[in-house]
């Protein structure tokens, strides 16, 4: 049995107390994140970093020169050393405007990709139902540096893949109220949550806060910033499924994205066929096509948007 709760929960169409956003609020969305795109575009320029676009992001620039037009969320890519430069400045250099949250740093934040919330907003996904932060956010998964040697690349992966799994069930215990609310109409969903639950209450041992910063540090074990490869552990195929080379994936080519030139994978169909398969610039039919159970959304009282 797949135990991966991914694709389950993306698959989900409604649950008690989410809402589906009209084309109107889709549209504003996006471009509240389009403009929090920009301000990381610019500081990114300014301060010598190296960002990327990333998932349904990438996918969007090269298939739709933009946003793919159901599309709620935006992602982008950023290698361990270049997110520890962003993480330390980025806020300073927009004062009260954004929050940035780090794994294994951040206080009460357990996911293992970063994220960038805008203040004053609101967007609340089952991951977010018991957060203090909940803003509009823009998603950062940690490109990680990958051994060279064949045998410790696989033991690193190993090890990602199994900390990664049990800081999984580890949150699935913390949040079991809710999730099984969630999962409570699918038969498979049930014994995936029973599993995981099960595991994470064997786990309990150690806080999710705890678990997460040991997850994190697993990720970032390998220092070699010349590694042939690299991987994004927390990414949706994990390890060994965004295991790319480093000549390929680091180095960067660009696209258009809502008419700002943005950085992409150098190599962009191998990142794209691995995630989406080889026929990614076919767009899924309307019940495939992924969307976040959204429970909140608010935009700033002062934001425009575009006309």
């Amino acid at each position: 049995m797949n135990l991966s709760t991914f694709e389950l929960f993306k698959s989900l169409n409604n649950a008690d107390g989410s809402i589906e956003l009209s084309n109107t609020e889709l549209i504003k969305l996006q471009n509240c994140l389009f403009d929090i795109l920009s301000d990381i575009d610019s500081f990114c320029s300014k301060n010598h970093i190296s960002y990327f676009l990333s998932g349904g992001t990438a996918l969007g620039a090269f298939r739709h020169k933009g946003f793919i037009p159901w599309d709620d969320d935006l992602d982008i890519n950023m290698t361990r050393k270049d997110f520890s430069k962003f993480f330390k400045n980025f806020e300073k250099a927009f004062p009260g405007k954004y929050v940035i949250q780090s794994p294994g740093q951040t206080e009460d934040y357990f996911l293992t990709s970063g994220r960038i919330r805008l203040k004053n907003s609101a967007y609340v996904t089952r991951g977010e139902l018991d957060e203090n932060e909940q803003g509009i956010f823009v998603d950062i998964f940690i490109i990680e540096n990958v051994p060279n040697n064949k045998l410790l690349r696989k033991l690193h992966g190993f090890f990602c893949l199994g900390f990664g799994f049990l800081l999984s069930c580890r949150m699935f215990y913390k949040n079991r109220k809710s999730y099984q609310a969630l999962l409570s109409g699918s038969q498979e969903a049930k014994k995936i949550f029973k599993i995981k639950n099960t595991i994470g209450f064997c786990t309990s041992c150690l806080s999710a806060s705890r678990w997460n910063t040991l997850t994190n540090w697993v990720y970032s074990l390998c220092k070699n910033e010349h590694s042939e490869y690299v991987s994004i552990p927390s990414g949706r195929k994990h390890y060994f499924g965004e295991l790319y080379r480093r000549s390929g994936f680091c180095e960067k080519d660009y696209l258009e994205f809502e008419g700002l030139r943005c950085p992409v994978a150098k190599d962009l169909n191998d990142y794209l066929t691995k995630l989406y398969g080889p026929d990614y610039m076919t767009p899924p039919p309307p019940e495939k096509r992924e969307k976040h159970l959204i429970f909140k959304f608010e935009l700033p009282e002062n934001f425009k948007g575009k006309s």
